[in-house]
């Protein structure tokens, strides 16, 4: 029988936090369910650990793989799952005792289904809440954007994986996948691939997820350069069907950060060119409105370079 609720959990080196982590997803009492724990080359307890939590529960299945990192893991996640709705846990996070309940309750759910966070860092606590509204069609999907991103408490709910449920058949027919090569933003491509093809998002008041943030485990880690050229190519797309001014300042300012960053890796004189055309392409296209973002920084960065080049681009 197909469990109606797939959890996807990319684990790595977490033997101490992961049974906290699943303490919680096994007591989720009176839903259909499967919790697939991948392993990804952890080198500590935890596949002893997973193992263990495996044989008690017949809902709970782990797959053990050479470390490829959290994208790939989620990916092979993606592909075991057999449930109408997909969500990703992190292994030092804790969900609430309600995490599916209050949104299995939810009469019309839509794609993609936000709830309100609640993020724990070095002792403090800070709740990030959403409110109730249901958002369908493309004109109010910008709207719902408009609220994930620029949110009262400046807080960017839109991207990350763990505060959401997709629908799962999305993903499977459209072949949605994580960027496997990409480590920073990845999730947010992820999204951004996903809103390509939903066609409702709802966002919910209700609390479902403590985010842990830690410098071990699969958050916390530094951002290699070579990144961003990758992470640059993929957010265009996005920002190109996006319309509200503050939407696309809010996005540039982290694509030409990434454009800029990639662009000063650009070690031939021929990609030099070619990085800097594109850079300053989409420094055209929206003049009107980067010097009002917050990554007027790089864009005055991207002229001054402009200005002192030989070939004049603009």
């Amino acid at each position: 029988m197909m469990a109606t609720y797939s959890i996807v959990l990319p684990i790595y080196n977490s033997a101490n936090t992961i049974a906290r982590c699943l303490e919680i997803l096994v007591c989720l009492e009176g839903i259909q369910k499967e919790i697939i724990l991948i392993d990804d080359g952890s080198i500590d307890a935890t596949p002893q650990i997973l193992d263990e939590y495996a044989k008690q529960y017949s809902f709970i299945r782990v797959i053990h793989q050479e470390n490829m990192g959290a994208s790939a893991a989620r990916n092979r996640g993606i592909e075991e799952a057999s449930g109408e709705w997909i969500s990703f846990v992190d292994a030092d996070d804790i969900v609430t005792e309600d995490y599916i309940a209050a949104f299995d309750a939810v009469k019309d759910k839509a794609d993609v289904n936000y709830f309100s966070s609640r993020i724990v860092t070095d002792g403090y606590i800070g709740e990030h809440l959403l409110q109730d509204c249901y958002y369908e069609g493309n004109a109010s999907l910008e709207d719902a954007l408009i609220a994930l991103k620029l949110s009262e408490d400046k807080y960017e709910h839109y991207g990350y994986t763990w505060n959401k449920f997709f629908r799962a058949s999305i993903i499977r027919d459209n072949k949605i996948r994580f960027t496997e090569e990409l480590r920073y933003r990845e999730d947010e491509i992820f999204t951004n691939d996903f809103m390509n093809y939903a066609h409702s998002v709802r966002t919910m008041s209700y609390i479902g997820y403590n985010y842990h943030y830690t410098l071990n485990g699969l958050s916390g880690k530094i951002i290699p350069r070579d990144m961003y050229g990758l992470y640059y190519r993929k957010a265009k797309v996005f920002l190109e069907t996006l319309n509200d001014k503050g939407l696309l300042q809010h996005e540039l300012q982290y694509i030409l950060r990434a454009g800029y960053n990639a662009f000063e890796l650009e070690n031939s004189p021929s990609k030099y060119l070619h990085s800097l055309r594109d850079l300053l392409g989409v420094v055209k296209k929206y003049d009107k409105i980067i010097p009002q973002a917050n990554g007027n920084d790089y864009y005055s960065l991207i002229m001054k370079l402009n200005n002192n080049h030989q070939y004049q681009v603009l």
